[in-house]
């Protein structure tokens, strides 16, 4: 997966963060978070099933971009590696999940960090102890 994908995915995650079936039809359905940020200000006319405020909400995911680069930033200088559903170490319970996140890391020794994702708060690494 190129660092962009991770970006756009990561984009997404916070985009629609209680909505994660619709984060894995759409990126199912354009074939990446690419293609969705690429195409994101045309989404309702790809799916007229896609509510107005939903078509609205991917069409700005864009306002996420700062935060995902800065979570990006400090995983790669704690060596914290990102893993998406597309990703082979992926949990495969998680994945199995219907609202399983896009995103997630892996354990790292006694601690292993989570993207945590929160209303309004947005995505921060946590380590869950």
């Amino acid at each position: 997966m190129t660092d962009q994908e991770l970006l756009y995915t990561m984009e997404l995650t916070l985009a629609l963060h209680h909505q994660s079936s619709h984060q894995r039809t759409l990126i199912e359905a354009m074939g990446s978070a690419t293609a969705v940020y690429e195409n994101r200000h045309d989404i309702s006319h790809s799916f007229e099933h896609l509510s107005p405020r939903l078509a609205e909400t991917v069409a700005t995911m864009e306002r996420f971009k700062q935060q995902c680069e800065n979570e990006l930033d400090y995983a790669a200088r704690h060596k914290i590696q990102i893993l998406t559903r597309a990703d082979d170490h992926y949990p495969a319970r998680l994945r199995d999940c219907e609202d399983a996140m896009l995103t997630s890391t892996p354990s790292t020794s006694s601690v292993s960090l989570a993207l945590d994702v929160a209303p309004n708060a947005g995505a921060t690494l946590r380590p869950n102890l």
